[in-house]
């Protein structure tokens, strides 16, 4: 199933470069490197699952792992770090150069398209701990351009691969109430229902013949904790579009499709673009 969700996005991003000619996309929305959807494969991790990052100063390198069913992570990639300021040791304050050392969380939200360092991933400092023994500072990244001033910096053509990563492991599955973080169900017991409906609106040809239309869905469902009485239940709602595409042959026949929607929940809006194929 993981070598199969890593080939389906592959065949989907290969299907739109050739289509899309010369039309270049943005760094934050290009697809994963072939060789790196490759390796996603044969190491059996799902592209869309979370992911670990584990940073060393002193030998300058950053790790990636990616969780595999077992709830595990394991080592899928080890980056070199172009460039990273101050000395080996805690960031402490404004404007001491550090790079920041310790546990933290990157959500969603922390990833920035814009950055003016290509692309960027807010750490998150200070966290909890960082602020009970009164550290400041603020806007501490893993980004692009090879320059630093208290942030861990790549090459601009690793963090295009470190952000795709990172997207990607973003984008929620049809195992949760979408519209919420990933693991928002965790407990002992979960209990989720997932509805959409895809209608047709058009058609066109662009080397292959394409068909397009609408999406709606909705998603609910709730989690039970041992010695916890709630019983709240969590719903999701939303819509976009989809795009599909066919084609067929003596011996082949292949089909495929895109689907981009946003949903919204009592905690927030996400967006999720889904792709597929089948031969």
């Amino acid at each position: 199933m993981r070598v199969c969700s890593a080939l389906m996005a592959l065949a989907t991003a290969c299907l739109l470069a050739s289509c899309a000619g010369n039309v270049e996309l943005a760094a934050h929305l290009r697809p994963l490197p072939t060789d790196t959807m490759m390796l996603l494969g044969k190491k059996g991790m799902d592209v869309q699952a979370p992911i670990f990052v584990r940073i060393f100063k002193e030998e300058s390198e950053l790790e990636l792992w990616k969780q595999r069913d077992d709830g595990h992570f394991y080592h899928f990639k080890t980056y070199p770090i172009c460039n990273w300021s101050g000395d080996l040791g805690p960031k402490v304050r404004y404007g001491d150069r550090q790079a920041p050392e310790g546990f933290y969380t990157i959500t969603r939200e922390q990833m920035n398209p814009d950055s003016k360092y290509h692309l960027a991933l807010n750490l998150g400092y200070p966290n909890a701990f960082d602020r009970a023994w009164k550290r400041n500072g603020d806007f501490l990244m893993i980004h692009g351009s090879c320059k630093s001033a208290g942030c861990y910096a790549m090459t601009d053509a690793l963090i295009e691969e470190i952000y795709a990563i990172a997207r990607e492991s973003f984008i929620g599955g049809s195992d949760s109430v979408r519209g919420y973080e990933r693991n928002r169900f965790a407990g002992d017991a979960s209990v989720v229902g997932n509805s959409e409906i895809d209608v047709a609106i058009g058609k066109f040809n662009a080397a292959v013949p394409f068909r397009w239309g609408l999406t709606g869905l909705a998603d609910v469902g709730r989690v039970f904790v041992a010695n916890e009485s709630s019983s709240k239940w969590h719903y999701g709602f939303g819509g976009g579009l989809w795009l599909g595409v066919f084609a067929s042959g003596v011996n082949l026949q292949f089909a495929s499709a895109l689907k981009a929607t946003v949903v919204h929940s009592d905690e927030g809006t996400a967006f999720y673009l889904l792709s597929g194929f089948s031969l």
